[in-house]
């Protein structure tokens, strides 16, 4: 297969992609290098790879039944579709909240940079969401998913060029900097908080499903088993590389200085483009900046359609509707609706971006093993077909996923309770 018709294929991948390169990636990323150098890229690749089994189902589900990956938990029982839409009301009105306010104090930033106006960045994020639902409510499909491809794919190279710059500059490490310890309270939330996005949220598994059904009606072909984890896999990946990517700028460019971190929505992101920049040089300024603003773009964008598409489904599936119903219904009240719940989150609980990125980060992570356990079950069910069940490493990797998933949950409360 050449490249020309790799890049055509894929769709719901480069999709799962551009909803996780974002807060995970830009701002948990590069403060862990920030703040930890090296030391925690075992962990980026370690959470990665454990996540794989239960993110992979979606795509492997919807592949072989053609239908979502949400009517697989109704197989289980309607108990799951339940379970799945209370965690989600949740979760896409913080994980909203979080995306946007980021990406909003991103443009901020930018903005102020260029012009020298500064623009508040609750009123920003409003607009900011407005304007992605309007992309959706006029392209549609077709026109978000080339979009977020294109995205994906130029954040990439304009990451690596980054990185080998930076690596080539060298690090600033201070002759007096004393290394943090990661074995604390502070340092396990932050660890919590690092791997809960890492590389998303795990309710992403289900948005795979949806996207893959949406991308067959759009193109009015079914794409074969082969290429559709092929597509998915190639996202994955892109995921793990930029997520080293972005440590390794925060390591080369902020670890050692002394710079801190501000709490401040507008004062971060500043920090982080006037780090960059002052370090690897003002030459850089637009391909940083372009960074920060395609990678937080494509995980509002992606996230505004996605959550909604998922909950209209759980909906439908509760109400009786087909497996063949692949209409907009309920999806447009749901998209209204977290986008309100989500401004209004925004402007009365964002005093500090670094900690409400990883409050809800963290939650994320303690609600993963339940999304994953759902997965687990779904597809070793007597209904779906042996031959395109996990192969034994796979199953193996999902036992020890959900082992560390509990482990590290555990350890969290424990870090609460005795080392507080």
């Amino acid at each position: 297969m050449g490249a020309k018709e790799i890049l055509r294929n894929l769709g719901p991948g480069l999709l799962f992609a551009g909803a996780a390169v974002g807060v995970s990636h830009l701002v948990q990323s590069t403060r862990a290098g920030a703040a930890y150098g090296f030391e925690l890229v075992w962990i980026i690749i370690l959470v990665n790879v454990f996540k794989y089994p239960f993110f992979e189902i979606g795509q492997r589900y919807t592949s072989t039944l053609n239908e979502s990956l949400i009517r697989g938990y109704e197989r289980l029982g309607r108990w799951a579709v339940w379970l799945f839409i209370i965690l989600n009301i949740f979760s896409s009105v913080l994980t909203l909240g979080a995306v946007t306010f980021v990406a909003a104090a991103i443009f901020n930033s930018l903005y102020f940079l260029f012009t020298g106006v500064i623009l508040a960045p609750e009123i920003t994020s409003v607009v900011y969401l407005i304007i992605v639902a309007a992309i959706l409510f006029l392209g549609k499909y077709g026109l978000f998913e080339g979009f977020v491809k294109y995205l994906i794919i130029s954040l990439s190279l304009l990451t690596v060029i980054s990185v080998f710059v930076a690596a080539s500059v060298g690090s600033n490490v201070a002759p007096d900097f004393i290394p943090p310890t990661i074995l604390n309270q502070a340092g396990i939330g932050f660890l919590l908080a690092l791997m809960g996005w890492m590389p998303a949220p795990m309710e992403l598994s289900s948005w795979t499903s949806l996207w893959a059904l949406e991308n067959d009606k759009e193109t009015g072909t079914r794409k074969d088993f082969k290429n559709s984890m092929l597509d998915f896999n190639i996202g994955y990946v892109v995921c793990i590389f930029l997520a080293v990517f972005f440590l390794a700028l925060g390591a080369f460019v902020m670890y050692g200085t002394g710079e801190e971190f501000s709490g401040s929505a507008v004062a971060f992101s500043g920090q982080l483009l006037s780090l960059y920049t002052s370090t690897i040089g003002q030459w850089s300024k637009g391909i940083i900046a372009f960074i920060m603003f395609v990678t937080m773009f494509s995980t509002v964008i992606t996230c505004l359609d996605a959550y909604p598409r998922s909950l209209a489904e759980a909906v439908k599936i509760i109400k009786g509707y087909g497996v063949d119903d692949r209409s907009d219904r309920y999806y447009w009240p749901f998209l209204i609706a977290i986008t309100l719940s989500g401004s209004i989150l925004i402007y009365f609980f964002t005093s500090s971006l670094t900690l409400f990125v990883d409050i809800v980060t963290i939650i994320a992570f303690l609600s993963s093993p339940i999304v994953a356990t759902l997965n687990f079950m779904v597809i070793r069910k007597p209904f779906f077909p042996i031959e395109k069940r996990p192969k034994p490493w796979l199953n193996w990797l999902s036992y020890f996923g959900l082992a560390s998933f509990f482990g590290f949950a555990l350890l969290y409360l424990y870090s609460i309770l005795f080392m507080g």
